[in-house]
This record gives structure tokens, C-alpha cells and sequence, in this order.
């Protein structure tokens, strides 16, 4: 048996105790911690390991920038001594930037297409399946606000078999869901979930991404009362520090196209402080979005005032937790366009001011089968 290398200086006891804890913030502070003695001692190979320890915690928060600045320093590392660090331990975690890089407006297409250039041509030297691959860039694609890019990719991901053990099933049935959305196939959409219910063993909370994401297809489709049942299966507690699933703001835009603006309204309140500790906008957006124009209809219909556990860091916060609604509903209209507005200057599109905009029309008509894809 081949000992452990011990870690230098006092790294061994913020280890242990980052070792003793759930993902989270804690976690993450001792490991950045950690981080910062090792790169103070100049010690290459202990910022090596502890950072492939923290890159696993960065995923589980969903702190896609620690994510992205964690992974490129450790694969600058195994480039440049390849003998002691193989480039090709890192590979499972690359597809993981792909999917994140998208999420920032700042960068560019451009800058997507040679990272992907770089992940391909890594995948291929080493003999990884490319099937990750092309299901990331298709759900880039959706970021972009670009069809034709999510059409391509969908054909190279349906060359590559899925691997086993690679890419739960759950998950691609989830990025399924969303491609077949994004490209307005409602009906496809509610076929994808079906056949993954069908399969055996589908129980529980680890089946709520995809019973969440066929909410609005199967509404779009008239199937109310498998609707009901789904919001059932999806629910899961959500928790600061552990990430935002991007399914939270459809069981949200559920309640809302079903008429239950008060358990909508609740379901905002329970999402803001977990939404608004995201660091990427395109997370920020995919809250705001439902959340603007739900407050619009709530305010269309005559409510004047709410009552709202809000986090101390918002602009409007008032310690008796009693708002008119125009201010909070202000809010979430001008940040949701604000990032739009972001977005789409990068893509050269209206998609994201589209998608608000539809949004928002769709609400206030109060059809629950109108348009609810993107745009």
C-alpha cells in the first residue's frame, strides 16, 4: 500500500477538517485557505491536489467562476509537467467549463470556440468519448441564443454512444428537455421525459431535474394532471451555498401559469437568496425572468403590498419585511432587462429582451399553454 503524501505546514488540519464537511461555503473556505498557504510555501504539488479537491466543491456549490479559474490553473500546471500531472486527469472536468463559460457576458463566442477547439482536440488525443462534448456545446448553444449552432451539435452528440457510467441518465435527459424546448418542440420535450420515466427505477428526488423541466411542456400539451404529479416528484429543498438548480424557476412559472400566484409569490421568496448568490447573470436571468412577470401580473390584479423575507443586500430592503409591490416588481423587471440587455449585445440578438418580453405577454393573457419556450 502506497502512503499518502502528507501535506505541508498546518494544510493537514484544514484538510482533515474541510474533509469532515458537506459542500458549502465553509468548505470552500477552508480549502481557499489552504490554497493560500500552499501557493505562499510555493508548494506546486500541494495547490495541485487541494485545488482538484476544490474544484469538486466549486461544481457542487455551482460556483462557476471558482470553477473555471480553479480548472485553468490546474491544467496550466499538468501542460507544463504532463509526467507528474496528466493532462488527462483533468479531462472529465473540462466539459464543466464548456457549459459554464457560456454563463458570463463578457465572453465572446469566440473565446467559447477555442476552448472547445482545445477540449476537442484533448478528448481525442486521449481517447475520451466526444459525446459530453457535443451535449455541452448544444446547450451552449442555447446561451448564445443560436439554432442552427444547437442543431449541428445535436447531430455530432447522436454519433457518440454514451458511455458507461458517463453522463447520468438523468442529466441527459434533463439537457434533452432543454434542447428540445430551445428549438420549440413542447411535444418532443414531454416525449423525452416520458421515456425516461419508463425506465426502471426512476423514484424520488433524484429524478426532480427532469420531472421539473417537463412541468411547462406537459401544460403547453394539456396534460394538467401529469403536470401535478411531476410538481410533486420535483420537489427538493433548495440551500444557500449549494447552488441554484435551473429548474427551480419552472416549478415557479408552474404555479404561476396555473393560476397560484400566492404559492408562486412564496416560491420567489424561498428562491431569491440562493438565486441572488449566484455569481454568473445568465443564472441571475433564468430567475428573473418568470419572478418580473410574475410580480407584473400580481400587480395587474390589484396587489399593493407583500410581505417578503428579502436578503439584507437588496437596495430595498426594509427590516419590517412589508414592501409595495411596484418596488420589487421594479426591481426584477429593470435587473432581468439589465442582464438581457447584456446578453444579447454579445450575441448581436433581441433573444434574452424577446424571451422577457413573451414572458411577460404570456402572464398577463393568464394562459397556461401559451408560449413557453424561448423565444
Amino acid at each position: 500500500m502506497v502512503e499518502a503524501p502528507k501535506w505541508p505546514g498546518p494544510i493537514g488540519e484544514l484538510m482533515v477538517a474541510a474533509g469532515s464537511l458537506p459542500s458549502g461555503p465553509v468548505k470552500m473556505s477552508l480549502l481557499e485557505e489552504a490554497i493560500r498557504i500552499a501557493d505562499s510555501l510555493r508548494d506546486t504539488d500541494a495547490g495541485y491536489r487541494i485545488r482538484r479537491a476544490y474544484i469538486d466543491v466549486a461544481q457542487d456549490c455551482m460556483r462557476c467562476d471558482v470553477y473555471i479559474v480553479t480548472f485553468s490553473w490546474c491544467l496550466a500546471v499538468a501542460q507544463e509537467r504532463p509526467d507528474r500531472y496528466p493532462v488527462a486527469d483533468l479531462l472529465n472536468h473540462y466539459h464543466g467549463v464548456l457549459g459554464w463559460v457560456g454563463n458570463f457576458p463578457h465572453i465572446a463566442r469566440t473565446d467559447f470556440e477555442a476552448l472547445f477547439d482545445d477540449a476537442l482536440a484533448k478528448y481525442r488525443a486521449h481517447g475520451f468519448s466526444l459525446r459530453i462534448l457535443y451535449l455541452k456545446r448544444r446547450s451552449v448553444a442555447i446561451d448564445f441564443g443560436d439554432r442552427a449552432m444547437a442543431a449541428a451539435a445535436d447531430g455530432e452528440f447522436r454519433k457518440h454512444p454514451r458511455p458507461d457510467g458517463i453522463n447520468p441518465v438523468e442529466w441527459e435527459a434533463g439537457w434533452q428537455i432543454y434542447h428540445d424546448r430551445f428549438v420549440g418542440d413542447e411535444g418532443v420535450a414531454v416525449r423525452t421525459a416520458d421515456a425516461f420515466f419508463a425506465l426502471p427505477g426512476r423514484t424520488g428526488l433524484r429524478d426532480a431535474l427532469v420531472a421539473n423541466l417537463s412541468l411547462l411542456p406537459l401544460l403547453h400539451v394539456g396534460r394538467t394532471a401529469d403536470a401535478a404529479a411531476r410538481f410533486d416528484l420535483g420537489q427538493r429543498p433548495l440551500k444557500l451555498g449549494s447552488g441554484f438548480g435551473w429548474d427551480h424557476p419552472d416549478r415557479l412559472e408552474y404555479l404561476a401559469r396555473t393560476g397560484d400566484s400566492n404559492r408562486a409569490f412564496r416560491h420567489f421568496e424561498a428562491q431569491l437568496p440562493v438565486a441572488l448568490a449566484q455569481t454568473d447573470a445568465l443564472t441571475r436571468y433564468r430567475f428573473l425572468r418568470p419572478v418580473a412577470a410574475l410580480l407584473a401580473r400580481m400587480e395587474a390584479e390589484g396587489v399593493r403590498e407583500v410581505s417578503l423575507n428579502a436578503p439584507e443586500s437588496l437596495p430595498w430592503y426594509d427590516p419590517d419585511g412589508v414592501y409595495p409591490l411596484a418596488v420589487v416588481g421594479d426591481w426584477a423587471r429593470r435587473e432581468a432587462t439589465d442582464i438581457a440587455a447584456l446578453f444579447d449585445r454579445r450575441n448581436g440578438s433581441d433573444y434574452y429582451t424577446d424571451w422577457l418580453r413573451i414572458t411577460e405577454r404570456t402572464f398577463l393573457n393568464g394562459s397556461p399553454r401559451g408560449a413557453i419556450g424561448n423565444p
